[in-house]
């Protein structure tokens, strides 16, 4: 599952860099992650210069997570 990241994204791709797994996509003005495959190492959270993965990015992104195991999509 692809999840968009909007807020304040520069369209830098210094945290399509960090990922390991290559697990984020980089568009004009904002950032597509595949969070199913995320081992949540924080590496995009602490490069980003702009601070785009808020704690509301992070919460929703939780979210989004704990839905897909309570409805068996892992």
């Amino acid at each position: 599952m692809l999840y968009k990241v909007e807020e304040k994204c520069t369209g830098r791709d210094i945290c399509a860099d960090v990922c390991d797994l290559n697990l984020i996509q980089l568009h004009d003005n904002y950032i597509k992650m595949n969070i199913d495959k995320c081992v949540h190492c924080s590496k995009c959270v602490k490069s980003c210069p702009n601070n785009v993965f808020t704690k509301k990015v992070i919460f929703k992104h939780l979210l989004t997570l704990f839905y897909n195991k309570i409805s068996n999509k892992f």
